[in-house]
C-alpha cells in the first residue's frame, strides 16, 4: 500500500494491528469533510493515472512482445 498512498496526500496510513492510529484516522475524516474529500479526489486521479486500463494493456503487450522477440 505505500507505494501506491502517500500519507496524507491521498490517503492516510497507520502501521498495520494500530488500532489506536486507525481510530485517530477515521475520526479526523469523520470530523474533517474537506480533508476526506481532498484525499478522495487525489487517490482517484493516482488510481485513473496508474491503473489506468489502457496503459495496463500496453505495459503487458509489452512484455509479451519481449518475451515472443
Amino acid at each position: 500500500i505505500p507505494g501506491v498512498i502517500e500519507d496524507g496526500r491521498n490517503g492516510l496510513l497507520v502501521d498495520p494491528g494500530n488500532t489506536v492510529q486507525m481510530a485517530r484516522a477515521l475520526e479526523q475524516l469523520t470530523q474533517d469533510g474537506a480533508l476526506a474529500a481532498r484525499l478522495a479526489r487525489a487517490a482517484c486521479k493516482t488510481v485513473h493515472e496508474r491503473f489506468d486500463i489502457a496503459q495496463m494493456v500496453r505495459q503487458v503487450e509489452s512484455l509479451y512482445g519481449k518475451v515472443l522477440r
